[in-house]
This record gives structure tokens, C-alpha cells and sequence, in this order.
């Protein structure tokens, strides 16, 4: 009996031992190989699906204006049993095939962006003695840039000078999104007249409970979204008792002149057959339909019509709080 106790705690001694060797969250390994692997490893979570080979790693590259640019990063892993035995250079190309694959296995309508909006080293070296090497890659916001589009780069090992390419790890997709200039979190004062229709008077200046966001939907143009809505589309408004809420079949889309900060207004949702339309009010002043670079503060007065209903007046005041989250 004692031969077995011994026996059974040298056991556990091992496998604890074992255990205690191991990495936790490591990077992307390709364990079809022991040793002396060359792949892409991690640079955020991985939001490929679980039916894809390849990875996708996407970033929001935040709020830029035209011709600025911004980076993100690219590793790439010598993920052997020791770390690197010499310098090796390792050699990435754009793979069309690759996201087409990609596209077809996660359901996803990436495209690769003009040549005009991404750069990146078309060789890297690990460095001898290291394990991954780090560079970037950069996003310019071009006169090419479509923000109707998804974009990512599809890049691909297409050799090393040591080392044996990964098969899962090999490739990867490198998403990213940009917002426009004007893009962000908000505060939202809103003065309206002209109500009586809904059974509001006209009243007081109100602000909205809670910061708005202005969501980029193209270049220069933005829709008010509501967090406390869950993120849905809104043309803000008050009852009578100064309770919030937001008419239907209205989305005002924003217009901003990225040279002169004029401001328009239109409604970018389908007529609903109420033919509610959104037009600046001709009595304002320029500077209430404008956007101050300074603060960063946007003024908008515009007018809400609709078949058989006088019209209703709107004028708010968008103050920037910070990046929208």
C-alpha cells in the first residue's frame, strides 16, 4: 500500500511539474509543427468565425480628415522551441484569393482598399535571438477613400529565409474602419416652436438626457445616434411633458463643408407616405447651420414638413464630449 501511495504522489508531482510549463494566452501556434514555425500571431482578439482557417484581426482606426493617415500593427512570430537562431527575413504579399476564401467561410463583403490608402513592409526580419518582430501598417485617408466600404488587407507569408510557413497562421485578414473628422460623442441642447401639431408648445431650450452619437456615413456626413436606444437612429424630440422621444420615418443626415464648415440637412430615411422632409430654415444665419473647428460645437436649424402639418422648427446645439464609443 505504501509502495502505491508513493507511486501515485510521484505521479501527481509530474503532472503538476508538466502543467506548470505551460504558457496561458499565448499566441497563435501552429501545432501541426513542432519547432521553427513562421506565422502571423496575435494583434487583438481574433473575430473570425469558428468555421474560418484564417484569422481576422479588425481596428478602429478612429477619426481622421482627409490625407491624415493612421497605423496598426503587424506581428509576425518565429515560434519555435527557442528563439530565432539568426536573422530571417520574411517576405508578405496581398492574397485576393485569401479573402475571397475569407469572405465565402465568415459571411463577410471585405474588400482590399485602393492602392492609395494602405501601405506596408513588404518584408520584415525577426531579428536574431527574438521571437516576433513588430511593424506597421498605414491607412492614409485618400481622396480614394470609400466609406461605403469594408475594407481589409488580406496579406500572406510567401516565404521566409528559415523556418516553415504555417498553415493555419500563414495568412491573415487585417481589418480596420475610419470615422470622419466630425465624428463623436456629443451633448444635445434642442430649442423646437412651431409643435402645436403633436400637442407640444413651443418652449424652453432642453437638453437631452444623456450624450448622442454622431456616426459617420460617409466623407463628411453623419446620422444622431441614441445609446440609451441601442444605438438606433433618431430625430430627437420632447413631449409635452419634457419627456424624450423621436418622431418616426425621420433620420436627419448631416452635412458638413470640410472647407468652409457649412452645414446641411436632409431626411435619408424612405418617404413612409407621410412625405416628411428635413430643409435648413431659410430665416437662420450662417453660423447657425455650421461647425466650429475651434470647439468642435455644431449648430444646426433646420425645419421638419409633412403633408396636412404646419411645419415644425428645430435648432440644436452639438457640443463634442469626446470619440464616440
Amino acid at each position: 500500500m505504501k509502495q502505491l501511495k508513493i507511486k501515485l504522489l510521484l505521479f501527481s508531482a509530474t503532472v503538476l511539474g508538466m502543467t506548470s510549463c505551460l504558457k496561458e494566452g499565448s499566441p497563435n501556434v501552429d501545432t501541426g509543427n513542432a519547432s521553427n514555425i513562421i506565422q502571423f500571431s496575435n494583434t487583438g482578439n481574433n473575430s473570425a468565425a469558428a468555421s474560418s482557417k484564417y484569422p481576422n484581426f479588425y481596428t478602429d482606426l478612429g477619426s481622421l480628415a482627409e490625407g491624415a493617415t493612421a497605423e496598426f500593427n503587424l506581428n509576425i512570430s518565429y515560434a519555435g522551441s527557442a528563439n530565432a537562431p539568426e536573422d530571417i527575413t520574411v517576405n508578405l504579399v496581398v492574397d485576393n484569393d485569401l479573402l475571397t476564401l475569407f469572405n465565402d467561410q465568415n459571411g463577410t463583403t471585405y474588400v482590399i482598399p485602393p492602392t492609395s490608402v494602405f501601405a506596408f513592409p513588404s518584408s520584415v526580419v525577426i531579428k536574431k535571438g527574438t521571437r516576433t518582430a513588430q511593424v506597421k501598417a498605414t491607412v492614409t485617408r485618400s481622396a480614394d477613400y470609400d466609406f461605403g466600404e469594408a475594407y481589409a488587407i488580406p496579406l500572406s507569408i510567401t516565404s521566409a529565409s528559415k523556418g516553415t510557413i504555417s498553415d493555419n497562421f500563414g495568412k491573415s485578414v487585417y481589418s480596420f474602419g475610419v470615422r470622419n473628422q466630425f465624428d463623436g460623442d456629443y451633448a444635445m441642447d434642442i430649442t423646437s416652436s412651431g409643435w402645436a401639431a403633436y400637442g407640444i408648445s413651443d418652449g424652453p431650450t432642453l437638453t437631452w438626457p444623456s450624450n448622442i452619437g454622431l456616426s459617420t456615413t460617409g466623407a463628411n456626413t453623419l446620422i444622431i445616434v441614441d445609446y440609451a436606444r441601442g444605438g438606433d437612429a433618431l430625430q430627437p424630440a420632447f413631449t409635452a411633458d419634457e419627456s424624450v422621444t423621436a418622431f418616426g420615418a425621420t433620420t436627419p443626415l448631416f452635412t458638413i463643408d470640410p472647407t468652409t464648415y457649412a452645414l446641411s440637412v436632409i431626411n435619408s430615411t424612405a418617404d413612409d407616405g407621410r412625405g416628411r422632409i428635413l430643409k435648413l430654415n431659410p430665416a437662420a444665419t450662417p453660423a447657425e447651420n455650421s461647425y466650429d473647428p475651434a470647439t468642435k460645437t455644431i449648430h444646426a436649424s433646420y425645419i421638419m414638413g409633412q403633408n396636412g402639418r404646419p411645419d415644425q422648427y428645430f435648432t440644436l446645439v452639438l457640443t463634442y464630449v469626446g470619440p464616440r464609443p
